[in-house]
């Protein structure tokens, strides 16, 4: 449009001086800039287009990051009353194992070829074999083999007592799986109220529907949004 209001604006500057060979008046400009007007009022709409779409992703993210952190609380107020009633964590790691059966796909298996963390994964027969694992927060199952999935652990921790902090979507990467869009969201963080240095995981063994063995992946100090606001 700008292009079309070009040309149109030089044939009316050709066709005022050709009137009265008269230098063009301040009015001959505004009359020659009026054609500019389209393209203008045709910017400026895309530009308020622009921002106001920028404004309403900024909310809707900030909305949905609420939203999580209300679950999130939610869910360990649960866990904590669960434990508390029960005693202990057995009935929750029941709930989870029953979750990874139930969600169980054989058609869904990733492989990992990445590093990991530490904490007592046993290998025992599976030593260099590649086995199931189920990850608890991203849902989904994957193999590996125990050295991996150690490897991965531990080097998660590493940047956890380097930095003092660590993402969950660090452990995905070292374990040589795909980023979660809320794995930059939540991660755990050195505070001086929790003390906690080492992120300690949990590996419970199953049995899915078709017979095959999965190890369930979960975090015994479950990642939270909470680390973004101790920074």
């Amino acid at each position: 449009m700008t292009a079309v209001a070009t040309a149109k604006a030089i044939k009316m500057r050709g066709e005022m001086r050709r009137e009265d060979e008269r230098k063009l008046t301040g009015r001959d400009v505004v009359r020659i800039a009026g054609v500019y007007l389209p393209a203008v009022s045709i910017g400026a709409a895309t530009v308020s287009c622009i921002v106001g779409a920028n404004i309403l992703n900024r909310r809707s993210q900030a909305a949905l990051a609420s939203a999580y952190a209300l679950v999130d609380q939610s869910f360990r107020q649960y866990r904590e009353k669960l434990k508390e009633l029960c005693g202990d964590d057995e009935l929750h790691n029941r709930i989870m194992e029953e979750i990874a059966i139930e969600n169980a796909d054989e058609s869904v298996v990733l492989y990992a070829n990445g590093l990991c963390s530490q904490y007592c994964l046993t290998t025992g027969d599976y030593c260099g074999t590649p086995r199931l694992f189920y990850d608890a927060y991203g849902d989904r199952y994957f193999e590996a083999t125990s050295e991996h999935v150690i490897s991965a652990e531990y080097h998660l921790n590493r940047n956890y007592a380097l930095r003092g902090n660590a993402m969950l979507n660090e452990f995905y990467e070292f374990l040589g799986l795909n980023r979660t869009e809320y794995g930059d969201q939540v991660g755990w963080c050195i505070d001086d109220y929790s003390e906690i240095f080492w992120i300690d995981f949990d590996h419970r063994e199953t049995t899915l529907k078709d017979g095959r063995k999965c190890v369930i992946i979960e975090a015994v100090i479950d990642p939270s949004t909470d680390w973004q606001e101790i920074l």
